[in-house]
């Protein structure tokens, strides 16, 4: 069984259900519209420290959530996480004519998903941060 989850907050979805066939999770941590180039404006010095301070309190939440399953004996064989900007209005996460970036923070950043990845049997990917460019 596969999932993919979209998230309506900065907080992690409700996945607490004790589905024995979930094997594959695919989640995005949802950012409000526009919110990422307003951090890059705003400080364009230290945006990259603040988008990832937003990315450990999402991991917290994936740690929180697999930690029940794992001790339900529920592990997931592949764990697949992301931080996207969400249009609330239209419900799509970007205008299809947008221009897209995606910021995937290096290996030495602030965050460390080594407590996530024991409580997966397989790989854990961590898809970045994707966000709409304003080109103005």
């Amino acid at each position: 069984m596969v999932v993919m989850v979209c998230g309506q907050s900065a907080t992690a979805p409700a996945l607490d259900w004790p589905s024995k066939h979930l094997r594959i999770l695919a989640v995005a941590f949802p950012r409000e519209c526009g919110s990422v180039q307003q951090l890059i404006e705003a400080n364009p010095a230290e945006w990259e420290e603040t988008i990832t301070t937003g990315i450990r309190d999402d991991l917290a939440e994936l740690v929180k959530m697999l930690g029940g399953r794992a001790s339900s004996g529920l592990r997931l064989q592949r764990l697949e996480w992301r931080v996207a900007e969400w249009d609330d209005y239209f419900q799509l996460e970007f205008l299809p004519t947008a221009v897209l970036s995606t910021y995937v923070p290096p290996p030495t950043a602030l965050y460390d998903q080594t407590k996530l990845e024991t409580l997966v049997d397989g790989p854990v990917v961590f898809g970045g941060v994707t966000y709409q460019v304003s080109l103005a």
